[in-house]
């Protein structure tokens, strides 16, 4: 079986399939699987977090061991998402079936993540660093083919940037099938929805993930990626930000989002969703570059850039689903107004740009104005005449209204609310 080792000695041991394994760092080496099947393989450190150009680099791992290497029935495997990362945020389903699992697979810090419930449950717990992908599957893959139940783990949902895809290609490529090792997916709440809870509600329309590493897609392919959402209305998740080699990508990915949205669009920046270092901000655009040499954006982070519609309010990311164009969900006042002795209240209302603050704050009116119509005017009817404005209005004007109001004469308005049910237009 492939393996990341870059050593020279030769390590023999047990595994806990019973199998002697013996691997060697070489041009080439043949060992024994930790299931007792026989693989062929070339080691060497992968590529991994190294930048790419726009021809692929294959990695030097490779799929050894076939199901004709393996006697018995076969066991099972289950790829399970952890979710965020903090228990709490596991579900029941995946907590469930890790629980019911002999062996556990996953990368060190995931493994790490477990309860130790979890653990002490487990026959035996495999982990690699960053970077064993292919080994680590391969491993989980050739323990359920022996006859173990087997779950292979990640953070997140394993279709997110993550396994579950890479085990069913080795899978078939082993000569197996999917149904042989009862293969399923435990889905896991991804980063993106873990981080869009953290920063308000960002993503309630459209939306698109990308992620900056370029170990698997080459920098020219996400630039392209990038310049076809960024120029649509989608608020983008982007994982996998940052690294000490990855620098450029960062910069670049915000130059491209800079040609196509305003720098003052909000962007939320969330590290370590759900974990013991976890950081929340809300900043901009323009400023999110000078973000990428701090400790908060990094390979645990992930960023999540709204469209022209979000907005930050009480300290939260808002991006309206639509709602406000297809509901009367407000209540709704009719307002009548003197309209000469109260030319501020008037202004409040309708927003109209031919009305201008004087030095005493009272709104006035601009002769040489464009007479363009109110501004704001989806959200409240008006209707003039010489002497009085009468017009239908939210909360949040009326209560601009009212507050000019207390400069006005006493009867110079009057506010009344209407009984109406919320209606959807046609």
């Amino acid at each position: 079986m492939s393996t990341d080792d870059t050593t020279t000695e030769t390590d023999e041991s047990t595994s806990k399939c019973g199998a002697s394994e013996t691997t060697q760092s070489s041009s080439s080496s043949t060992s024994s699987s930790k299931c007792g099947a026989s693989t062929s393989s070339e080691s060497s450190k992968s590529k991994c977090d190294a930048s790419s150009s726009a021809t692929k680099k294959k990695t030097e791992e490779k799929v050894g061991s076939t199901v004709d290497d393996f006697e018995g029935d076969p066991g099972s495997l289950t790829a399970v998402g952890l979710g965020p990362g903090e228990p709490e945020g596991m579900t029941q389903r995946a907590k469930a079936e890790l629980l019911d699992a002999e062996h556990i697979v996953g990368y060190t810090t995931y493994t790490e993540l477990l309860p130790d419930e979890i653990i002490e449950q487990a026959d035996d717990m495999y982990n690699t660093p960053m970077c064993g992908e292919v080994s680590r599957t391969e491993e989980a893959i050739d323990r359920a083919l022996a006859g173990n139940d087997v779950a292979i783990i990640g953070s997140g949902d394993p279709n997110v940037y993550a396994l579950a895809g890479l085990a069913l290609e080795i899978v078939e490529s082993k000569g197996a099938t999917a149904s042989m090792l009862d293969f399923e997916v435990v889905p896991g709440v991804p980063a993106a929805q873990s981080c869009g809870a953290r920063l308000g509600a960002p993503l309630v329309n459209d939306s698109v993930s990308v992620s900056l590493s370029d170990h698997l897609t080459p920098m020219p392919e996400i630039e392209s990626r990038l310049h076809a959402v960024a120029g649509e209305s989608f608020t983008i998740s982007i994982y996998n930000p940052w690294s000490r080699k990855r620098r450029e990508n960062f910069q670049k990915a915000c130059e491209i989002l800079l040609t196509h949205r305003d720098e003052d669009t909000p962007v939320g920046i969330v590290h370590g969703a759900s974990r013991d270092d976890e950081a929340v901000e809300i900043t901009t655009l323009g400023e999110l570059e000078a973000y990428g040499e701090t400790d908060l954006v990094d390979m645990t982070t992930t960023i999540v850039v709204g469209n022209e519609e979000t907005y930050v309010w009480d300290g939260r990311m808002v991006t309206p689903r639509g709602y406000e164009s297809k509901y009367d969900y407000w209540t709704m006042y009719r307002v009548t107004i003197d309209r000469d002795a109260c030319t501020g209240v008037f202004a409040c209302l309708t927003r109209d740009p031919r009305f201008v603050e004087d030095a005493e704050g009272l709104a006035t009116l601009d002769p040489d104005a464009d007479p363009a119509p109110p501004a704001g005017a989806d959200s409240g009817t008006v209707e003039t005449d010489a002497e009085t404005v009468v017009g239908e209005f939210d909360d949040e004007r009326v209560d601009e209204a009212e507050q000019a109001a207390a400069a006005c004469p006493f009867d110079a308005i009057r506010v009344e609310e209407l009984d109406t049910e919320p209606e959807v237009s046609p």
